[in-house]
């Protein structure tokens, strides 16, 4: 049985919790408003700048990115493109690669080039930790503080679903936290699946090493600024007003796996399907029992990778110029 999740989004919090030290900075706020998506990057670095966060760098290639996982020249892949719809859930069923490839992320290049599978593997910080990005309409959210709340909840939802669709015979269960002692808004969707070895925590099971699960966080109040904006019409042509979250406001983060038959990158590929409209994640690189995975960027619909065309991007580099 799959156990609801607490209130979290509907607490009402102490007003003195809701303002904190939050301030919304009138430079930054405009640039969230009005950065303009820059053609000599792929989306995935476009969406990260686009919400000030700078700690991954593309890879210029060498052809055109083709072949059969699809990649646009911005990139990005489509879930259909992907095959998420069959080979990918299969292939995390059972714990195996990526479909199109017989040994991992070695084979990641079968259909598209090998120079394009090594140019996955972006030049920016290996140790950029994972981070939560994006939007929620104002009408969902009195404050900035319950902002945080709700969004973190959505997520953990998109969690949940991603575990229930790989993992059908799997168990899950939310734990939430949302005390005024705590830094963040945080919620642990826990697995419990004798075949994947994972079980739900107890002091037992984290001696054995056993615990499998995906925790979201959002810092209740936080180093970056409090954002109520007009959506970029980069991001959303609706150009309602939104809470904005930026840099680093939240952390997807991933337990156990290591001797269980989870393979995290494929779970988070899938996860994109359900991520709620205008989240993004940047997802770091992963170990796995096949390998380091490239880092990427999910977001509705989407996989996003730090890669370019060189051509494309030395032509958008000297129309920039003009």
């Amino acid at each position: 049985m799959i156990k609801k999740l607490t209130g979290l989004a509907f607490a009402v919090v102490a007003a003195t919790v809701l303002t904190g030290c939050a301030y919304t900075n009138p430079e930054r706020a405009l640039f969230l408003e009005t950065h303009e998506f820059r053609p000599e990057l792929s989306r995935a670095s476009n969406i990260l700048e686009s919400f000030m966060y700078y700690n991954v760098k593309d890879n210029p290639i060498d052809q055109e990115v083709q072949g059969d996982l699809k990649i646009a020249e911005d990139g990005s892949v489509t879930l259909e493109g992907l095959g998420m719809a069959a080979s990918l859930y299969d292939a995390a069923r059972i714990g195996g690669p990526l479909p199109g490839t017989s040994s991992g992320w070695g084979a990641f290049g079968v259909g598209m080039g090998l120079s394009i599978a090594k140019s996955l593997f972006s030049r920016g910080n290996p140790l950029a930790h994972s981070t939560l990005l994006g939007y929620l309409p104002v009408e969902e959210a009195p404050d900035y503080t319950e902002a945080r709340a709700v969004f973190t909840e959505k997520v953990a939802k998109g969690v949940i679903a991603t575990f229930n669709e790989l993992y059908p015979n799997a168990k899950t269960n939310v734990l939430t936290s949302n005390d005024r002692v705590s830094l963040y808004f945080d919620n642990y969707v826990e697995i419990d699946d004798e075949k994947l070895g994972c079980e739900f925590w107890n002091e037992e099971v984290e001696k054995k090493k056993t615990y499998c699960a995906v925790r979201i966080r959002m810092f209740k109040r936080h180093i970056s600024d409090s954002y109520l904006i007009k959506a970029n019409p980069a991001i959303s042509k609706e150009g309602n007003q939104v809470w904005a979250f930026t840099g680093d406001a939240g952390q997807i983060l991933f337990y156990g796996g290591e001797k269980q038959n989870i393979n995290w990158t494929t779970f988070a590929m899938a996860l994109a399907k359900h991520l709620p409209e205008y989240a993004y994640a940047f997802i770091p690189v992963l170990e796995n029992s096949d390998g380091k995975s490239p880092m990427f960027v999910i977001e509705k619909d989407r996989v996003n990778f730090f890669i370019k065309p060189k051509a494309a991007t030395e032509e958008a580099a000297q129309e920039t110029k003009k």
